[in-house]
């Protein structure tokens, strides 16, 4: 399936903005099969907006999120989400802050590793 750019939502990273944002989408027509939320607090959002309009996590819409925030094993259904390192982000963000106040050298990029964290927001493939 092809994504284009009116299928992609930008905003805050708030509960709100996801609820605000499905409701957009949903009101479109056909809903689609699977949405990926930027963070955690924006799936929480997306969530609700699905049930508000009687449709359902996983069965009718499969929901990802990111962060994999302390509380995403406790929704319900559990997140299935992407869980970054967030210390180490912490521990390289700073001290490429603190290189760039002493002028020590210049930014270099780092890729850090990701995880994908199953849990029950995800439906099995449609056949």
């Amino acid at each position: 399936m092809k994504v284009d750019d009116g299928d992609i939502r930008q905003g805050e990273y708030s509960r709100e903005f996801g609820r605000a944002a499905m409701l957009d989408i949903l009101a479109g027509g056909e809903p689609p099969t699977a949405v990926f939320a930027g963070s955690d607090f924006i799936a929480i959002g997306i969530m609700e907006a699905v049930r508000s309009k009687g449709l359902s996590v996983p069965q009718d819409i499969s929901l990802v999120g990111f962060d994999d925030m302390p509380f995403a094993d406790l929704l319900a259904p559990g997140l299935t989400t992407i869980r970054q390192p967030t210390a180490e982000l912490g521990r390289i963000g700073f001290g490429t802050l603190k290189a760039l106040i002493d002028k020590a050298s210049p930014p270099v990029l780092t890729r850090l590793p990701v995880a994908l964290v199953k849990r029950n927001s995800v439906a099995p493939p449609r056949s």
